[in-house]
This record gives C-alpha cells, structure tokens and sequence, in this order.
C-alpha cells in the first residue's frame, strides 16, 4: 500500500511539474492548489508531514505572487519611462 502511494505521489508531482514548468502564465493559485493536492496524496496519514508539505506550498505561492507583482511593477515602470 505505502509504495503504491509513493508512486502516485511521484506521478503526480512529475506531472505537475511538467504541467507548470511550460506555463508562465500560470497562476499562483493553481500553482498552489496542485501542491496542496501533492501533499495530500503524498502525506495522506501523516498529519505533520501533512503540515509542512503545506506550509511549503503557502511559501512558494508567496514567493510566486511577488515575482509576478515585481513583473507587473517593472512592466508599469518601462511603460511609463518610454511616455
């Protein structure tokens, strides 16, 4: 049973990385939401790993919507210097 569940968690977390290492577009809410699903498959009866897994995935969102609001930013910012 645990290697089954291993084993979708890896099929799972290499298609999702897959998935989003080609959409730059993606959002950070999705991004988020397929980790979170990744945890609960990979941590199912383990609370605390359960935990962790998605105290990492909150990290990652925070750091995914900063780079996106910095791009947006300088964006703005080349935008307005060409006016």
């Amino acid at each position: 049973m645990k290697k089954v569940i291993v084993t979708l968690s890896l099929l799972f977390t290499s298609l999702t990385a897959i998935t989003f290492s080609n959409m730059s577009h993606a959002s950070c809410a999705l991004k988020q939401d397929a980790c979170e699903a990744g945890c609960k498959i990979r941590y199912f009866n383990d609370s605390l790993g359960k935990m962790g897994c998605m105290a990492e995935c909150v990290a990652e969102r925070a750091v995914c919507s900063t780079k996106e609001g910095a791009e947006t930013a300088a964006e703005k910012t080349k935008k307005l210097l060409e006016e």
